[in-house]
């Protein structure tokens, strides 16, 4: 769901990217990117709005500057800033890096107390409970037009993860830090129950749908 550019294409535009350089998206949205952790959630009906035409990205002038609210998952502060550093010598646009809160639903609730101000930011680091409000709530803009646009690499992404942000055939975010779920248990004890010498197999609310063992 669109909203109105106000950053945007230098002259890397035509050149093509993967997630090494993901900033690219928030140096030409108008609103807010998504970069997406964990896994997205199962969705179904009619609840969001049917998606608007896609920005002419032609017509959209360079950012000098960009800003990109993150919770610096997994400890990664000093590789974010280096990516800034990065991204500042091969294009010339600064990435304003700002601790957004120091977890996901932090960080949410300070999106939402910016929406509808001049203190949006344009890309932010969003948890799969929260990416599907945001494009509900016409927040974030749909990011097919964009990624087709800057010649989007997505070959390096793992194909399960980038299309858990799909919904109506539009992609809304792009995997960023994938929590991975582990169970831990103890051996003794699971043999001294009875169960058999093995974890559990995912119950009937997992993706796969297996019954629960």
């Amino acid at each position: 769901m669109p909203i109105d550019p106000r950053s945007a294409l230098g002259g890397f535009a035509a050149r093509p990217f993967d997630r090494r350089s993901v900033l690219k998206l928030g140096a030409v949205l108008g609103g807010t990117a998504m970069l997406a952790a964990c896994s997205g959630p199962s969705v179904g009906g009619d609840t969001a709005a049917t998606a608007a035409p896609d920005t002419d990205w032609d017509g959209i002038q360079p950012a000098t500057d960009i800003t990109w609210w993150t919770t610096h998952p997994g400890q990664t502060s000093d590789l974010e800033a280096q990516f800034a550093a990065d991204f500042l010598a091969k294009t010339g646009i600064t990435v304003n890096v700002v601790t957004g809160g120091a977890s996901y639903d932090e960080i949410a609730q300070k999106l939402q107390a910016a929406a509808g101000t001049d203190s949006m930011p344009d890309m932010v680091n969003a948890s799969d409970t929260w990416w599907f409000r945001y494009m509900v709530n016409k927040q974030s803009i749909a990011m097919d037009g964009l990624m087709s646009h800057l010649g989007f690499e997505v070959d390096d992404f793992n194909k399960v993860f980038l299309d858990d942000y799909l919904y109506n055939g539009a992609r809304y975010a792009v995997p960023y830090a994938r929590s991975t779920p582990i169970f831990y248990y103890d051996k003794s004890i699971w043999q001294k129950a009875g169960l058999p010498d093995r974890a559990p197999t995912p119950g009937p609310s997992s993706r796969s749908g297996r019954p629960r063992s």
